[in-house]
């Protein structure tokens, strides 16, 4: 049974991570820059090693919508350079200013298959992937805007985020529209929803930064 604990996020491997910063090449990106324009061949496996991408797509609507979040550690373009992909579905931006390693498939397969531990890790990845790409579709298709809401919270509370004063500070700072466009609903939906759970004492917003209480987790899984 999924818990949609990926959602939206992309997963993550330390030991491909780990081999892409040591073997791979880099360069930079500034904050709203292209990394991946949809139709493009994606042509290397490219890992964020600092900063963070969003992976995006049209919906029906025409709107854009964020299809995945991608933070540091997080790999990409492992299945489609495998696969042999000639058009990429998705265009992927930077979030932030972020640093970005590529390696190329056969530098990739080659380390792979002489290292039994990184075949390992690669073949884990692979699952953790079907695991991520079965949830974020899973959520649009059975679950309401206000569920994906509470699900995108609670997951983003339980990232890397840091205490203060018995609260917990989201790792990023987040507009309601760059919510919505993760959620599939409209910014005034998302701002609505905030302003729900300020009201229950769940959530506090200062200085842009979000903060949870301690039981926030639990707490959403009660209304799921």
């Amino acid at each position: 049974m999924f818990d949609y604990s990926h959602f939206p996020w992309e997963p993550s491997s330390e030991e491909l991570f780990d081999f892409m910063k040591k073997n791979g090449q880099r360069f930079t990106v500034s904050k709203g820059e292209k990394v991946i324009n949809t139709g493009e061949k994606i042509k290397y496996i490219q890992c964020v090693e600092k900063g963070t991408l969003k992976a995006m797509m049209l919906s029906k609507d025409g709107r854009q919508r964020t299809v995945s979040i991608i933070q540091a550690g997080g790999i990409y373009g492992f299945v489609p350079v495998l696969l042999g992909v000639e058009s990429s579905p998705l265009e992927i931006r930077a979030w932030e200013d972020s640093t970005i390693c590529y390696i190329t498939k056969d530098q990739a397969f080659e380390k792979i298959n002489d290292n039994p531990v990184l075949a390992f890790a690669f073949m884990n990845y692979l699952s953790n992937y079907a695991i991520a790409l079965v949830e974020n579709f899973e959520s649009l298709w059975f679950f309401n805007p206000r569920q994906r809401f509470l699900l995108f919270l609670r997951n983003l509370y339980s990232l890397n985020h840091l205490e203060y004063d018995h609260w917990y500070k989201a790792p990023y700072v987040l507009t309601h529209q760059e919510i919505a466009e993760s959620i599939g609903a409209t910014r005034e939906f998302v701002t609505k929803q905030f302003s729900d759970l300020k009201n229950k004492g769940m959530i506090k917003v200062i200085d842009r930064n979000i903060y949870f209480p301690k039981d926030f987790k639990s707490w959403v899984e009660s209304q799921l």
